[in-house]
């Protein structure tokens, strides 16, 4: 009887692990330049998420891998997830208004929006503005789409001076050129392409704008076992100490 029963769990795990392999290589992967999260690098994709994701395909025995993820700007890989059907995206940040129009897996890792301006610069008033949700006299670059845009919004800045891009090159040209007095944006990412554009030492994190949590984010429509067993292995993943020391490669 025990070798009956031990054979039937053998034979039930089986059968879950395989409708998983099936379920997961049925979604359609996105992401975005936005490093050290992910981002492309000599045509290859790397980054913290990529790297878990990697990890995750591994685990549920799929034949998706790395290779098969899109990189694409956010806007149109956001409107993909909002309509599915079958895509995940990632790196998002999970906001009350977002939490109900997504599945999600996570949380991954700690994310900062930040103000980001040039050194020096002056802003006269800008910290009580913000402050009291009020925020006027000043163009603000974003990313469509992006938590940074919905922040400028929650922060009173008037839809007209709200400068939304949907390359992050276009709004470094517009902080350059005096066009917006800041950018609003995850605060690591800012930075890296500030650097990359070889002028990270002009700027600055002026104000914070809110802490939260990095995920991946799923289509309503994809299966609630698979976002169960995706979860899973997330957590056993930061419980081995995994995650952390994906991480540690990209911001150490």
């Amino acid at each position: 009887m025990k070798k009956l029963l031990a054979a039937c769990l053998i034979f039930a795990f089986g059968i879950g692990a395989a409708n998983a392999q099936h379920k997961v290589d049925s979604i359609k992967f996105y992401t975005e330049e936005y490093p050290p999260y992910n981002f492309s690098q000599n045509g290859q994709l790397r980054g913290i998420f990529i790297d878990i994701f990697a990890e995750m395909m591994k685990r549920l025995k799929a034949r998706t891998t790395v290779s098969d993820v899109t990189m694409s700007e956010w806007a149109p890989a956001y409107a993909k997830a909002l309509a599915g059907p079958n895509i995940g995206l990632f790196c998002m940040t999970k906001t009350e208004a977002r939490t109900p129009l997504f599945k999600w897996v996570g949380p991954i890792t700690p994310t900062t929006i930040a103000v980001i301006s040039q050194k020096g610069k002056q802003l006269p008033g800008l910290h009580n503005m913000i402050r009291d949700n009020s925020v006027r006299g000043f163009n603000a670059s974003v990313i469509l789409y992006d938590i940074g845009h919905t922040k400028a919004r929650e922060i009173g800045i008037p839809e007209s001076n709200i400068i939304s891009c949907t390359d992050i090159a276009d709004c470094i040209k517009d902080l350059e050129s005096g066009r917006t007095q800041f950018l609003i944006y995850e605060e690591n990412v800012g930075k890296w392409f500030l650097k990359n554009a070889g002028v990270g030492d002009r700027y600055e994190t002026v104000a914070t704008l809110q802490r939260s949590l990095l995920s991946f984010a799923f289509s309503m429509d994809v299966d609630d076992e698979l976002i169960d067993q995706m979860q899973e292995i997330i957590d056993e993943m930061k419980e081995e100490g995994l995650i952390d020391q994906i991480r540690n490669r990209y911001t150490n």
